[in-house]
């Protein structure tokens, strides 16, 4: 089994190494101050100040990374949102720079979650300043006009677009802004789920019947169906999640269902997922499966969950003895599976008290 230490330690040695080049330093700091926030620890001042002052392209060369590794560290560790946002971790300049991006991504009809308003509405949807109320004002609008339009029908994975949208919405929704009429709000998250949920297939496989929300099985890209990415156990746990909202016991039940059918994907494709990631690693698959556990008290989810929690660990170790540079993405990958395996996650098992 492998130590949070040894994470920690091959971390260091990948940002404090000697011969880094001097225009990676912005970055490393942003590595620093996450590994810093996943701990609880004091933010080294220089550090502090470098991603204080960085100028426009240093953070838009880490803004997207940043947001991935954050957005993964508010999914499995709730109190990471609350101590961003604590004056202790707070960058004024570079959360002023996420809002700006996200107006002029909402603007732009830029929605996706990787670089577009979904992703920085997402790691908002807890701040309440005025600010942020009218941006998530506007965020709502967009995604309604948006959604409507159809125009997600254009982008790659619609399926996994809407998902995420629907999430953000009720993140938004679950943190109450008054100021943001409830109706419209609530109308779009049924719009978001609806049109994701349209994409719904059958699929006969020994004479039975499974459902899917992923991408056609027509094409060859199924390898990723199971990724937290492409694959149905994010839309599993956004339909669960929506059910309870509406107290819908019947879509509770196809959500469970859509769940149980990702176990099957092992036998149908061919599952060669060897990276370490939470979007197309096997932190996704782990998470996922962990969480319906505990929505569902299914002993096949624990039971997924400790396959991959045991293939995330194979992969880390993996990567650790190579001892090859790794990039800024691929580092703050990393530093994502340092918080899983260092046993901070928290998970919410709300659904047990209703269902």
């Amino acid at each position: 089994m492998i130590e949070p230490s040894d994470i920690l330690k091959f971390l260091l040695h990948q940002i404090d190494g000697k011969g880094k080049p001097y225009e990676n330093t912005v970055r490393y700091s942003v590595v620093r101050f996450l590994l810093a926030v996943i701990e609880g620890s004091p933010v080294k001042a220089e550090d502090k100040a470098l991603l204080r002052g960085a100028e426009p392209f240093d953070k838009n060369i880490f803004i997207e990374p940043f947001l991935g590794a954050v957005n993964v560290l508010f999914i499995i560790e709730p109190e990471i949102e609350k101590r961003i946002f604590e004056d202790e971790y707070l960058l004024p300049e570079l959360n002023t720079y996420i809002v700006e991006s996200a107006n002029t991504a909402i603007s732009s009809n830029i929605f996706d979650f990787a670089n577009g308003a979904s992703g920085m509405l997402f790691y908002l949807k807890s701040v309440n300043s005025s600010e942020i109320l009218c941006l998530k004002s506007r965020f709502v609008s967009g995604v309604r006009n948006y959604v409507d339009k159809r125009a997600y029908t254009l982008t790659e994975n619609p399926q996994y677009l809407l998902s995420k949208l629907t999430d953000t919405l009720i993140g938004i929704y679950l943190n109450k802004p008054n100021e943001i009429e409830e109706t419209e709000l609530t109308d779009t998250i049924d719009t978001c789920f609806n049109a994701m949920f349209s994409y719904w297939q059958e699929v006969n496989h020994e004479d039975k019947k499974y459902l899917f929300l992923g991408k056609n099985l027509k094409y060859p890209t199924l390898k990723g169906l199971l990724t937290w990415r492409d694959g149905d156990i994010q839309k599993a746990i956004v339909t669960i999640v929506y059910s309870v909202l509406k107290n819908n016991k019947p879509l509770y039940k196809t959500g469970l269902l859509l769940g149980l059918h990702t176990l099957i994907l092992p036998d149908l494709f061919d599952d060669n997922i060897d990276g370490v990631g939470f979007y197309s690693g096997a932190l996704g698959p782990y998470y996922g499966y962990k969480l319906l556990y505990d929505f569902t008290d299914d002993i096949n989810f624990l039971e997924a969950s400790d396959l991959w929690m045991s293939r995330l660990e194979a992969n880390l170790t993996k990567i650790i003895y190579a001892q090859k540079e790794l990039s800024f993405q691929e580092i703050m990958m990393i530093a994502t599976c340092y918080a899983f395996v260092n046993q901070k996650s928290q998970y919410n098992d709300y659904t047990r008290e209703i269902f």
